[in-house]
């Protein structure tokens, strides 16, 4: 067995994200927030005399970027306060190169835009072991979410919704100089968003471990992060609607629309204070025994988002986040939703695949006029009609001629299949207890749509352990 692992960030866990930066940022230095953490911005500026606080959009789009790119040019460090989108965004403003330049990176792999080739093509890949010797501002993450995992890894999501488009943006020393969580600053979120946040984690463990790159490392991490989330996410939901149904203010929304007050500050040990989030504004008690549940449960589902970040920094993503990126900008799904709701239905197709697998195992003969199209058969069929092919060939020999051909693969498939099956029970309840749809349909998203979707899939569809086509059938089928 042969692979690598490499993760150069420097974890803090459960500290003051002030008293880390007053040690650590000695230069000229920027801040990157959103305006939910304007004023916790305005704090950390006075205390590391910080030059410059710019305001983050959701998703950050080409064009931000581009209208906001001289403001951030010459800060020796970037200290990004905010979720995936602040710290994808400080990726971006880190590299010291011309707007151009990084467009062309972005673009097509390389600072130069002379002599690409296939351009058109180009945003779908990742711009890995390219200009490595560009001059970066390093980056101090601050999450405020769990569940980007951008802080551990070394690329970037930047959208251009003008052009429907979503670029990777790939350097193998992008990654942040330190991560640090302040589970203060995690304990208040949003229910919707804490919700979304925790399934991208689990997303990025799933897609980890049904992956051609995975290795024990990564798997053990993400298995980690799997239980922790399965156990822990419906008790942290159930608490926030506890603590909601206590506000003498409350809103009624439907519940898996329902927001969670923002909590600032302790009054003593009995009681917080609510402050506005939105147009929500109201005030409730909570004696220190909940408090203190809350946060446990949001320290472990930052340790879960942690070890996920662990997983898939070393493995990418695979084809829930391929599926995720059109989802995301045509039907204008939350992210965490469009990678997540798909597991259930994808991990059914990778399991029920194992069928076929004992079917080729132990198939013993086939000529070798149809070994061409007993390949592409396993190919681009569905999973039902595949199994069909294989149920239909003569025995003797295809256990050599497959195995032959694609043995590795087979391994890996096996082995992602005995790791995920466990799960798929357990991940299926979790979706129902969170009332959220698994089901195509509920989005109203159509076989045509399946259909766009598949042809327009970008490069992480192909670290997945089936074949595309597998599987796009396989929805096709249920929908």
């Amino acid at each position: 067995m042969r692979f690598r692992y490499f993760n150069p960030v420097r974890i803090y866990f459960n500290v003051s994200f002030i008293d880390i930066l007053k040690e650590k940022i000695k230069k000229d230095s920027m801040i990157l927030t959103t305006n939910s953490f304007l004023d916790k911005a305005k704090a950390l500026q006075k205390e590391i005399n910080a030059k410059k606080i710019l305001i983050i959009p959701p998703n950050p789009q080409l064009d931000f970027i581009a209208t906001t790119w001289e403001q951030t040019r010459g800060f020796s460090d970037i200290v990004a306060l905010g979720g995936g989108s602040v710290i994808d965004s400080a990726k971006a403003f880190c590299l010291q190169v011309s707007f151009a330049e990084f467009e062309n990176l972005l673009k097509f792999g390389k600072l130069d835009s002379k002599d690409s080739k296939n351009k058109n093509s180009a945003h779908s890949k990742d711009c890995k072991n390219i200009e490595s010797s560009i001059k970066k501002s390093d980056i101090y993450a601050i999450p405020t979410t769990s569940g980007s995992g951008s802080e551990l890894t070394p690329w970037a999501t930047i959208w251009d919704k003008t052009n429907n488009k979503k670029y990777s943006l790939h350097l193998d020393d992008l990654y942040c100089k330190c991560a640090i969580y302040d589970i203060s600053l995690l304990t208040f979120m949003p229910r919707n968003l804490s919700i979304y946040t925790a399934l991208d984690a689990l997303s990025h463990s799933i897609e980890s471990i049904w992956n051609k790159n995975a290795n024990p490392i990564s798997t053990q991490y993400a298995c980690g992060a799997i239980k922790l989330i399965l156990k822990n996410l419906p008790k942290l939901v159930k608490l926030l609607d506890s603590i909601e149904s206590k506000s003498q203010d409350s809103i009624t929304l439907s519940p898996s629309h329902r927001p969670i007050k923002k909590l600032d500050s302790i009054e003593s040990k009995s009681s917080l204070n609510y402050k506005k989030l939105g147009n929500i504004e109201s005030k409730i008690n909570l004696d220190s025994k909940i408090y203190n549940k809350l946060k446990n449960l949001r320290e472990t589902i930052a340790l879960a988002s942690i070890y996920a970040a662990l997983a898939f920094s070393n493995t990418k993503t695979a084809l829930a986040h391929a599926i995720s990126y059109p989802l995301s900008m045509k039907f204008d799904m939350p992210h965490g939703l469009a990678c997540s709701f798909t597991l259930p239905l994808l991990l059914e197709c990778l399991l029920d695949f194992k069928d076929s697998m004992q079917n080729l195992e132990s198939s013993r003969k086939i000529s070798s006029q149809n070994i061409p199209n007993s390949i592409k058969s396993l190919e681009s069929n569905s999973y039902f009609a595949t199994k069909n092919f294989i149920d239909s060939l003569d025995s003797k020999n295809a256990k050599e001629i497959i195995l032959d051909s694609n043995i590795d693969s087979i391994k890996a498939l096996k082995n992602a299949q005995k790791i995920l099956k466990p799960y798929q029970k357990p991940l299926i309840n979790l979706f129902k207890t969170l009332n959220i749809s698994t089901d195509f349909k509920s989005y109203n998203i159509t076989k045509a749509d399946i259909n766009e979707i598949f042809t327009t899939l970008n490069t992480r569809a192909d670290n997945f352990l089936l074949e595309s086509n597998i599987v796009k059938n396989h929805i096709l089928h249920r929908i």
